[in-house]
């Protein structure tokens, strides 16, 4: 419910959101934070940060301090569980379901969503998620799992050579709970200040982990999606992610089927007629690209919480249409040609 939410009430606006929000370094360690201590997952965060990166919404330098963030934002679970988040957990309900039930205004039904999740999910502590298949997507992963074993080792270090646990323990002595809830803090705190003027260098690490593999097939006898890969619905930002890598593969059909009218009128004007035989292999690709992100389209429009989403879905679907036809244009004015030339021989 709370994922759904979010989503609806930034909706497509995602992108331009998190573009202003990881301007710099320590906003983006600050929206990782909030966004982790609202959803109470990090690895919802980061999860959602692989979708963008994924997608291309986002590099992997901005990535870099949001997920740092996350690892800040998680700790107020801990927290939570230290405090009791049971003993409030019926106003907190009681606020959302009554902005659900008794509000009529759209927005505010998607901020009561937000607080009815909030319950659940403090109480239940779920996260489940499913990593992104770019290279890019890969490489987010692994700033994650190394900022955790950086911080891990810096951790074992000082426990190890200084009083930290003795120190920790003295705040709260007779609760246990918030001493595991008060270190957890302090690791991810500590080592996002650690880690902070030198994020970058975690970038290049991945990038070095997980180099460019040399694509040595053919670009038109290979047909793939590029920009859109397998959806889960369920993801915080899947809207945003789905509706900009559909974007994206719109304008690449769109570059191709304009590639062939140009290649056909360059046949027609019997410039050269060997383009013939490439703008064949082009329309295939087309065709198949028209098929694939029709189904697409069809599957994130079940998934879309808001009608502005809706329309925009409904707007890219009659446009791969449209462009294939186009692309059928092209190939007919090429083949119209190459009938002609036989005919005079």
């Amino acid at each position: 419910m709370m994922s759904s939410g979010l989503e609806a009430a930034a909706g497509n606006k995602m992108k331009q959101i998190l573009e202003k929000l990881t301007a710099n370094r320590f906003l983006g360690v600050l929206v990782g934070a909030v966004i982790t201590a609202v959803i109470q997952s990090s690895s919802a965060t980061t999860v959602m940060v692989v979708g963008f990166v994924n997608s291309g919404m986002m590099t992997l330098d901005q990535a870099v301090w949001i997920i740092m963030g996350a690892n800040i934002g998680t700790t107020i679970t801990g927290q939570l569980i230290a405090l009791d988040i049971g003993v409030i957990a019926p106003l907190i309900a009681f606020i959302g379901v009554a902005m659900v039930v008794f509000t009529k205004k759209e927005k505010l039904h998607y901020i009561g969503s937000i607080f009815a999740g909030l319950v659940f999910t403090a109480i239940i502590q779920s996260s489940s998620a499913s990593v992104g298949t770019s290279r890019n997507a890969k490489r987010t992963t692994v700033i994650h799992i190394s900022f955790n074993i950086i911080g891990t080792i810096l951790f074992t270090t000082l426990c190890l050579v200084t009083p930290l646990i003795v120190f920790v323990e003295g705040w709260t002595p007779d609760n246990p709970s918030a001493q595991i809830a008060n270190l957890h803090t302090i690791f991810n705190i500590v080592t996002t200040l650690v880690l902070l003027p030198v994020g970058t260098l975690l970038t290049k690490f991945a990038t070095f982990v997980l180099r460019n593999k040399e694509d040595t097939k053919d670009a038109l006898t290979e047909h793939r999606l590029i920009n859109i890969t397998h959806m889960n619905p369920d993801r915080l930002g899947a809207s945003a992610t789905n509706m900009d890598g559909t974007r994206k593969e719109l304008l690449r059909m769109l570059h191709m089927a304009m590639e062939n009218v140009q290649d056909s009128f360059d046949v027609f004007a019997g410039k050269d007629v060997e383009k013939f035989s490439r703008i064949e292999d082009k329309e295939e690709y087309i065709d198949y690209l028209n098929k694939e992100i029709s189904k697409y389209i069809t599957t994130a429009m079940t998934h879309e919480h808001t009608k502005e989403g809706s329309s925009v879905f409904s707007a890219y679907y009659s446009m791969t249409s449209n462009i294939e036809r186009i692309g059928d244009h092209a190939l007919n004015i090429a083949d119209d040609t190459m009938k002609i030339a036989l005919i005079k021989g």
